[in-house]
């Protein structure tokens, strides 16, 4: 009796670890990259579309080969070698240094590579800490969901806390990443146990067991992670290849869906929408919805451990009502209520967060401990995809209703507020 409740005790403890780990992790890995893209944005001389190729294009590139190197040449491993979140968390700090130490006339060709070296290290992070889920299951997942969706609160008013309430440049929130890399560092190697430790895979790990249905399970793609390819053909980049194509349908394709709906409502198309009384700069009116879509963003990632995720598909047809809703209130002036712009961006974010955990709790789900690391990794390969095509569509409907006119009503774009 007395051992079973110490095995117990232990179990729990591993488990609490394993989600502070991840939730620290998470808010840093979402934090640093928004920190080093903020204060580059405006010292980088190019339109919006080009900067936000800038921000996505690297990550997109990097994922994949850092994927493999991770994880494709041990399809067994619990976790990754052990130098590794190094290797993250120095790409976050030579990046920020570059912004950091660039004044304004230097060329923007170091700036680029700061950006570049702050996307491909978010990349690897995720490659890293994902892939990582084979072993910590459940718990690592609420974590992540709770530590990214905090982070994506953070970065929404982050600005208008800097510039507007504290009356400082965006660039001095670069100085947040001396502390925020170590402390990186220290949830890794510290704070995380070790997966034997983490008490997840035996009765949290294991989500068939609570019911949890998904669409990739009603269309035989849940096959993809139950049997894994022999371990004599993962190590080769082919086999990689092949097997990141095979998972691209039914997790990369709703993840990239999600992200799509992301990029186009936040910052999407808001400097097309119609000036508001309430609000006297476009700063704090895109902080105020920025917040609302990242609160429901936040409800939905961190709710994975009280309640089973909603099927991705619903979810997906929630963010598309939503994000079509909003693309009318930026055309008809009548229906630009804030409180309907917010609700709407509030509910975008429901979809965006519920779609993302569905897809990963049915990624981690798999039974077979065989390349699980390196599946984690791969399918996060549909997120820049998504941002890059949602970021220039928006870019384009934002020069199509900037260029239109509003009876009686200014849009943001028209301001110089």
């Amino acid at each position: 009796m007395a051992v079973n409740m110490h095995d117990e005790s232990t179990a729990t403890a591993g488990r609490l670890r394993t989600v502070l780990g991840y939730a620290l992790v998470g808010f840093v890995n979402t934090i640093l990259p928004s920190l080093v893209f903020s204060s580059a944005y405006l010292i980088v001389p190019y339109p919006r579309s080009i900067v936000l190729l800038i921000h996505t294009l690297p990550a997109l590139l990097a994922r994949l080969p850092i994927a493999h190197l991770a994880w494709g040449r041990n399809p067994h491993a619990s976790r990754p070698h052990w130098n590794t979140p190094l290797a993250v968390a120095s790409a976050f700090a030579v990046g920020a240094f570059i912004i950091y130490a660039c004044p304004p006339n230097v060329t923007p060709v170091l700036r680029i590579l700061g950006v570049a070296l702050a996307s491909a290290g978010a990349a690897a992070g995720e490659v890293l800490w994902l892939g990582m889920l084979g072993a910590y299951g459940k718990p690592g997942l609420a974590g992540w969901g709770l530590g990214t969706g905090i982070g994506g609160v953070v970065c929404a008013v982050l600005p208008y806390v800097l510039t507007v309430y504290m009356g400082r440049f965006l660039r001095t929130g670069l100085g947040y990443a001396w502390y925020l890399v170590p402390l990186m560092l220290v949830a890794h190697y510290l704070v995380l146990p070790q997966p034997t430790l983490a008490g997840t895979r035996g009765d949290d790990g294991d989500m068939s067991k609570a019911g949890i249905e998904l669409d990739v399970e009603a269309s035989g793609h849940h096959s993809l992670l139950m049997h894994p390819e022999p371990a004599s053909s993962v190590g080769s980049v082919h086999a990689n290849l092949d097997l990141a194509k095979r998972l691209a349908r039914p997790f990369m394709l709703p993840l990239g869906l999600a992200m799509f709906g992301q990029s186009a409502v936040v910052p999407g198309f808001s400097r097309a929408m119609t000036v508001t009384s309430e609000f006297g700069t476009y700063t704090t009116f895109l902080a105020a919805y920025g917040l609302a879509f990242q609160l429901g963003n936040l409800i939905a990632r961190s709710s994975v451990l009280v309640t089973k995720p909603p099927r991705a598909r619903a979810m997906l047809a929630m963010l598309a009502a939503s994000v079509c809703l909003l693309a009318w209130t930026g055309i008809s002036p009548v229906l630009a209520e804030p409180t309907l712009v917010f609700t709407l961006a509030f509910v975008a974010g429901l979809g965006v967060g519920a779609t993302y955990m569905a897809t990963y709790v049915a990624a981690v789900e798999g039974k077979s401990e065989s390349n699980r690391g390196l599946r984690l990794g791969v399918i996060g390969a549909g997120e820049p995809i998504g941002l890059v095509l949602g970021g220039l569509a928006s870019v384009a409907m934002d020069a199509v209703l900037c260029s239109s006119e509003l009876d009686g009503n200014d849009r943001w774009c028209h301001t110089t507020r």
